[in-house]
């Protein structure tokens, strides 16, 4: 569920396709929360 909100707070600012929302997890959300592609 957490995942998902993370998800949705990327989705909030813009609009992002699976490989945006991986680039920007992987620069923030990355050092406290862990996801692979499956995931996103």
């Amino acid at each position: 569920m957490i995942l998902a909100r993370i998800i949705l707070g990327f989705l909030a600012d813009r609009l992002m396709t699976g490989c945006d929302l991986m680039r920007a997890f992987s620069g923030s959300a990355a050092h406290f929360w862990s996801a692979d592609k499956a995931q996103i």
